[in-house]
């Protein structure tokens, strides 16, 4: 029996405008107890996103500025994990002891496997990621987990896209918006 999909709508910041994205879905799934799987949906005109080229799978810092899909999940009440995941095959992981604070890169076992496909109306990036060896992420006895999104478009302008934004200015490290569960079905 594979493990089911959980699926979350992420929403633009009220200061930005969604441009010609008209909805970011996100499916999440747990294929085993350290491996789970993301497929972010943008929908809309995708002909007017600065998407990245594709490049050589590799870590790289800055994703961020640009078009990116971001995965945090608590490790404790105040430690988490970021993960960055850019069309163009790349991506970051990092570990903050708390809000924004001593942040470290994050090693993984294996890099991400990443896909991107682009057709009319949808751009989808499928990602897999192991995350053996790293700190179980369970907070109260759930695996609490924020879902953003950075969109970039041809124009200049950039979107900001999570399940939850906090008062103020986009702010995806922000606790408040760490309120999806990640879930536990597993194969």
């Amino acid at each position: 029996m594979k493990p089911s999909w959980s699926t979350y709508q992420l929403v633009c910041h009220r200061s930005d405008s969604a441009g010609a994205v008209a909805s970011i879905a996100v499916d999440v799934r747990r294929l085993s107890q350290t491996t789970m799987q993301l497929l972010y949906r943008v929908s809309g005109d995708v002909s007017r996103l600065q998407i990245p080229g594709r490049e050589k799978p590799h870590e790289r810092d800055g994703l961020w500025r640009h078009t990116c899909f971001e995965l945090f999940l608590n490790v404790a009440q105040v430690a988490y994990y970021e993960f960055n995941f850019s069309p163009s095959h790349q991506w970051a992981a990092y570990r903050f002891e708390s809000y924004r604070e001593a942040m470290a890169d994050l090693e993984l076992a294996s890099p991400p496997r990443i896909r991107v496909e682009t057709t009319p109306g949808v751009l989808m990036l499928d990602v897999l990621i192991d995350m053996q060896g790293l700190l179980p992420c369970e907070v109260d006895g759930l695996h609490r987990m924020a879902l953003t999104a950075v969109i970039e478009h041809r124009d200049g302008d950039i979107s900001h896209w999570a399940l939850a934004h906090v008062a103020g200015k986009p702010d995806f490290h922000h606790p408040d918006g760490f309120v999806g569960v990640l879930p536990d079905n597993v194969v």
